[in-house]
């Protein structure tokens, strides 16, 4: 899976999700700093 806009609310709950099924995330983008990844 790839998150494009990845610091926003929709992108983070992507991410969560993501994590709660065990998929791979194996790319994503963000425009604001990585520090909310």
């Amino acid at each position: 899976m790839v998150v494009l806009g990845a610091t926003g609310s929709v992108g983070s709950q992507t991410l969560e999700v993501a994590a709660h099924l065990g998929l791979d995330v194996v790319g994503l983008a963000a425009r604001d700093p990585g520090d909310r990844l």
